[in-house]
């Protein structure tokens, strides 16, 4: 299964203030996908994929320890 782009998820709220966001680069093969989540944290929990997207971000950043390079800079 595949994960939509925020854009493609009818039910993503479209804000554009005081938010995060994420994007994921994918390589498959030899090509590069890049897909962006806006405000994935703001969003209902009814919204589909929200869990699967937080939780992949979360994953990547404690298996690359984001948060102590994050608070390097």
């Amino acid at each position: 299964m595949s994960i939509p782009t925020d854009t493609l998820i009818e039910t993503w709220k479209k804000w554009y203030l005081h938010c995060g966001s994420l994007q994921f680069e994918i390589k498959d093969d030899t090509k590069y996908f890049t897909q962006s989540f806006h405000c994935p944290w703001s969003q209902p929990d009814s919204v589909e994929f929200k869990e699967v997207i937080l939780s992949n971000y979360n994953l990547l950043s404690q298996e690359l320890n984001l948060d102590s390079i994050y608070q390097s800079f």
